[in-house]
């Protein structure tokens, strides 16, 4: 009777097993997943987003702004106090995150694969409104 049991739970702990291993290499859920986030105040990040907490951004990348305009990536652990490798977001702050897409230059550069990517600026239409300024002398005709 005790043999029976035992078979039992062997065959139950094996398929339990057999599935989990199952879902780890036929599905993406544990594979890594690259975000971008928006958060309050207009600051953008780009990471690994935690698996268990969607708050916790691995190796975060920012943009940043230079003085003569110019953007550029930044790796959150290159500035000058050197923090740790992750971050965490205040979840009443997130505007919005997305993830990115597998083929994205910004997944290269934050598994630091690439050089530094430095994004294109949108150029700035100015729009000239020209004007007819009629002068005094015709107004008073």
């Amino acid at each position: 009777m005790r043999k029976n049991y035992f078979y039992f739970a062997f065959s139950i702990i094996s398929g339990f097993l057999a599935g989990i291993i199952l879902v780890f290499v036929f599905t993406n859920i544990f594979k890594p997943k690259y975000v971008m986030v928006i958060v309050e105040g207009g600051n953008i990040y780009f990471g690994e987003r935690s698996l268990f907490n969607p708050y916790k951004i691995y190796n975060p990348v920012f943009i940043n702004l230079s003085q003569d305009g110019n953007l550029s990536l930044q790796r959150f652990s290159d500035v000058v106090w050197r923090p740790a490798y992750y971050i965490y977001l205040n979840p009443q702050k997130v505007v919005f995150w997305t993830y990115l897409r597998n083929d994205s230059q910004l997944i290269d550069f934050i598994k630091n694969k690439t050089r530094p990517i430095v994004p294109q600026n949108v150029p700035q239409t100015r729009q000239n409104i020209s004007t007819s300024s009629t002068s005094t002398e015709n107004l008073n005709k």
